[in-house]
């Protein structure tokens, strides 16, 4: 099924006023490197600001996500998020929020980045580095496939048992969790608008709180998603 215009505004999770950045060795916004491995699952204040000023501030509304959720039964689903946005200027600071399990591949402006180490030189814990010379001033363009474990704690992509014996899904946002389910410019001031398609088990029914244009996406947008024997399941 197909959930499209379903406007989303990103919020941050803020460590305490006392924490100390990061290193630019070891995550992008700077400070103190001996505290980076308790801080990778933060984006500080800084980071944020720091971030913030990189965006077109003319084009700040205009981020915009088409995300492909392949909802599968058990433990994992997998997805791609295409991502446009504009830069007013030029770092090596630009990254995005994924708290998940593993990237499968990046293309920036439509050139794939090379993963002889699985992406493993670009994640910084919860943060993936977005290379300098793959972007542009202006408009830019990213494609990330991914594949990740449902959470079972209430926060992103939650799958659970119920009574019935059947598995239920449901997403939870709220501050800071968007990155939970897939890559993305996880803080309050980078709003964006996206198109999201749900690709489920056929017997699922699939429920938003934004309505539905098409229960039917296009076969170009699905194929990398479906395999021939998966065709009727879906």
């Amino acid at each position: 099924m197909l959930l499209k215009n379903l406007k989303n505004k990103f919020t941050s999770q803020l460590p305490r006023p006392h924490a100390k950045l990061f290193s630019s060795a070891s995550a992008p916004g700077g400070g103190d490197s001996s505290h980076s491995s308790a801080l990778q699952s933060f984006l500080t204040q800084a980071q944020a600001q720091s971030r913030f000023g990189l965006f077109d501030p003319t084009k700040t509304n205009q981020i915009s996500y088409d995300l492909i959720l392949k909802i599968m039964k058990g433990e994992s689903y997998k997805g791609r998020v295409d991502i446009k946005f504009a830069l007013s200027q030029l770092s090596n600071d630009l990254f995005l929020d994924y708290a998940g399990s593993t990237i499968d591949d990046i293309s920036v402006n439509n050139a794939n980045l090379p993963k002889t180490d699985k992406y493993a030189s670009l994640k910084q814990g919860r943060f993936v580095n977005l290379p300098q010379d793959s972007l542009v001033k202006g408009e830019n363009q990213l494609s990330i496939k991914f594949s990740n474990r449902y959470v079972n704690d209430g926060n992103g992509l939650h799958s659970f048992t119920d009574t019935d014996g059947q598995q239920y899904i449901y997403s939870n946002l709220e501050p800071y969790h968007a990155n939970k389910i897939f890559p993305c410019f996880d803080q309050p001031d980078l709003k964006a608008k996206f198109n999201l398609t749900v690709l489920a088990p056929k017997e699922w029914n699939v429920i938003s709180n934004e309505l539905i244009t098409e229960k039917q996406p296009p076969a170009e947008k699905i194929e990398e998603f479906l395999n021939p024997e998966e065709q009727d399941k879906y």
